[in-house]
Formats: C-alpha cells, sequence, structure tokens
C-alpha cells in the first residue's frame, strides 16, 4: 500500500481492492496466499477474494505498481524479482504490512547429458558470480541473495508445502 495510505494493518484490508501480478506467479501470488493461509484469513481452497473485495491479475510487479499509484487497488504485491529501479520505487513509497522469503526462485537446470568437465564449468561460473553482488542484482534481480547448488526435491520443497498448505497443489501439479 502506499505510503500515506490510512490502512494500519492486514485487516485492514479485509473487503478492499488488491493487485496480484499472475495466478501463476510462485512471490505473487502462491506464497501471498500461503500467508493469507497462515495467517487465518482464508482457508484452502484458497482464494484471495475470501478476503479481498476485489482482486485483479494485471500480469506483472511493475502493472501493479501502477495500479496501486493511480488509486485503482489498495494493496498489491511486490518481490525482488523485478528491476532495481522499481524494487527502490516501490520501497520507498508504500508500507509494508507483510514480509515472506526467502522463497524459491527461478532455477538454472544444466542438462546431465553435457560432459561433466563442462557441465562442472558452467555450474562453478554460476557459482563464482555470487562474489560480484552487484552484477547479480543488475543480471537476475534487485534483492538476488545467490546462486546456490540444491537438488529438485531441495528447492521445490516449499513450493510444494505451499501449495498443499492452501489446497492448491491439484491446480498447479496435475498428474
Amino acid at each position: 500500500m502506499l505510503r500515506g495510505s490510512a490502512y494500519k494493518s492486514l485487516e485492514d484490508l479485509r473487503g478492499k481492492r488488491a493487485c496480484f501480478p499472475s495466478e501463476l506467479s510462485t512471490s505473487g501470488y502462491i506464497f501471498p496466499l500461503y500467508r493469507l493461509v497462515e495467517l487465518g484469513y482464508i482457508k484452502p481452497p484458497a482464494d484471495p477474494r475470501q478476503f479481498f473485495g476485489e482482486v485483479i491479475y494485471s500480469g506483472g510487479y511493475a502493472q501493479c505498481w501502477e495500479a496501486l499509484k493511480r488509486g485503482h487497488v489498495d494493496v498489491t504485491i511486490m518481490a525482488g524479482d523485478v528491476p532495481t529501479s522499481l524494487y527502490w520505487e516501490a520501497l520507498n513509497n508504500s508500507r509494508i504490512l507483510e514480509v515472506q522469503g526467502p522463497i524459491p526462485a527461478h532455477a538454472v537446470l544444466v542438462s546431465r547429458d553435457l560432459p561433466s568437465d563442462l557441465r562442472k564449468k558452467i555450474i562453478d561460473a554460476l557459482l563464482d558470480l555470487n562474489k560480484k553482488p552487484e552484477l547479480m542484482r543488475r543480471f537476475v534481480s534487485a534483492i538476488f541473495i545467490r546462486f546456490e547448488q540444491r537438488s529438485a526435491e531441495e528447492h521445490l520443497g516449499p513450493l510444494i508445502r505451499a501449495l498443499e498448505a492452501t489446497g492448491l497443489r491439484d491446480k498447479y501439479l496435475k498428474g
């Protein structure tokens, strides 16, 4: 919500207008719904309309930020995987009521079919980028933390738990 808004708590936003980037967004939809379930504001199967009066899906964080600035919505979601300028503009001009994270972010997959020495060089090069945080912030996102080598189970475990807690697992993981 904008810095000067009258809303003081998440409860104050009950029945208000909310913007979510996309129903397909992990950080912009699934995890915010997970937080609303954790806080007891909504129940599985999670639907933001159980709490908010009007919900729009804008297609992205920048579009939600514009909707908030123009007064079309009362609250929006913002994540760190946005351009640095957008991140700081939103952070400096809004009031934050809830924070989550870290949230499983984008994965870089390296094929096992590559020769092992080449695969190791690629992985090492990506991990070496961790030593250059400013480059990483420009390359990946405004608040990118670091590359980590993890198994699919380690990386996706929090997402699976969020989908189960929100009752959305079958909607997103059919089959």
